[in-house]
């Protein structure tokens, strides 16, 4: 699935496959999935998923952050209006002191996680891998692929 040239659909389920095969083929790039108007993206170095990020907004670390209980929804609002244009929101949180680096980069990897693990419900998804071709500043919170879809 990884070596197409063109994007091509497969059911949700599938994404199994395709990180099983990222992991054999060490693959590193950009896998790019479509659902509707949600597209999610999923970065893979040595096989390895290094990140993932998605225009859906149950997946922003916003709100990964607040379903977890580890900041509260003023401090979220707070976060947003301080937040500098060039700066993450999850360093802002960090800069605040509502958040250790510790626990932003657990936050980072549980968000990468749901965004993944939420690909193997969706119906029917369209797909592209789009070989070595990853962003200049992509944050590496390497997971194993194996360990995308288990607990």
């Amino acid at each position: 699935m990884l070596d197409a040239t063109s994007e091509h659909s497969i059911r949700g389920f599938e994404i199994i496959g395709c990180l099983n095969e990222a992991r054999t083929k060490r693959a590193r790039g950009t896998l790019k999935i479509r659902y509707g108007s949600i597209l999610k993206f999923v970065f893979f170095d040595g096989g390895a998923v290094i990140y993932a990020s998605s225009n859906d907004p149950v997946d922003k670390l916003g709100n990964v952050l607040l379903e977890e209980g580890k900041i509260t929804q003023d401090q979220y609002q707070m976060a947003l209006q301080k937040k500098e244009k060039a700066k993450t929101l999850g360093r802002t949180l960090v800069d605040l002191g509502f958040l250790s680096s510790r626990e932003l980069m657990w936050a980072i990897g549980l968000q990468v996680r749901q965004i993944v693990r939420g690909l193997v419900n969706l119906d029917k998804i369209s797909i592209l891998f789009e070989k070595d071709n990853l962003p200049a500043n992509t944050l590496h919170n390497e997971i194993p692929a194996e360990r995308m879809i288990r607990h």
